[in-house]
């Protein structure tokens, strides 16, 4: 009996198979658009309903076997089969007939609805998807790429600009140094020739002092005058002159600034839309076969 049973179970589960299987593969060439797929996907469902029937009332009528307690319920379960197909004795048996009806029904359509109804579309449409997902993930790797050099082009233009200004700075603080450095000369200059005339002045105070009384003084001569050296050019107006125009030239910098980031994010973004989306190059490449079709048609 429990062999019974389980040859009853795998009847089952080959019902369950089958349709499955029929539901997966060959039924749904019903919705195809080819008339000889349309028969083939027909003949695949009748095919199928009449072996979930034929497993149905073949596990009832094993079941009726087993429970009759006859020699050979495998044998006696075929011929009745064969002979009375539909003389079940008792409700249950009808109950299991339905019971597998149903699931094998079950089965089937969950075999059809496992992909797309439309035969060999469902792996089209995989392999789409397998393709966008790989394309979307460039085209985000790209737009990073593209965004980093945007990044590091605008970052440029900034330290360029920072850069400028600590220069023109830079030469302000040397002009202003040059200045000092002739402003320093000049009173050290005039302070050797004051303290030049106060020691030769306080030499002859002295003289005149120790000499008093003594002997006549001669006369002095006049106070010598310092050699002439040549002193450094500092070019304060020159340097002034340049610091001017760099001056100039970076409040030019700073003022197209703005001008340029804007010009360098209108350039970037303009590259970055370039990369469509492939679902709306699709949509666009649809668009325009549909618009030259119209065309050739008018």
């Amino acid at each position: 009996m429990i062999g019974g049973f389980l040859q009853a179970a795998a009847l089952a589960l080959l019902n369950v198979g089958v349709a499955f299987v029929f539901g997966r593969t060959l039924i749904r060439n019903v919705f195809h658009r080819k008339a000889g797929r349309k028969l083939v996907g027909i003949a695949s469902l009748v095919a199928a309903l009449l072996s979930m029937l034929c497993v149905s009332f073949a596990i009832a009528h094993l079941r009726g076997a087993l429970i009759a307690d006859l020699p050979s319920p495998e044998k006696a379960a075929l011929v009745a089969l064969l002979q009375t197909p539909f003389g079940l004795d008792d409700i249950q048996s009808w109950g299991l007939v339905c019971v597998s009806l149903f699931f094998a029904s079950f089965a089937l359509f969950e075999g059809l609805r496992m992909d797309d109804r439309y035969p060999g579309y469902g792996k089209l449409d995989r392999d789409f998807l397998t393709a966008k997902i790989a394309y979307e993930t460039r085209l985000s790797a790209v737009r990073r790429k593209i965004e980093e050099i945007k990044r590091g082009v605008t970052d440029a233009l900034d330290k360029a600009a920072s850069e400028a200004k600590a220069n023109v700075l830079y030469q302000d603080v040397n002009v202003e140094e040059r200045k000092l450095a002739q402003h320093q000369l000049d009173v050290a200059l005039a302070e050797a020739t004051q303290c030049k005339e106060a020691l030769l002045r306080l030499f002859q105070a002295e003289l005149h002092m120790h000499w008093k009384g003594i002997a006549a003084l001669p006369d002095f001569p006049p106070l010598p005058e310092f050699k002439d050296i040549p002193l450094p050019d500092f070019r304060i107006a020159e340097c002034q002159a340049t610091c001017a125009v760099q001056h100039a030239r970076v409040e030019e910098l700073l003022a197209a600034q703005p001008a340029i980031k804007a010009g360098i994010q209108k350039a970037f973004v303009k590259k970055s839309d370039g990369l469509r989306p492939i679902d709306e190059q699709f949509r666009a490449s649809v668009t325009a076969a549909r618009a030259t079709a119209v065309e050739a048609a008018a």
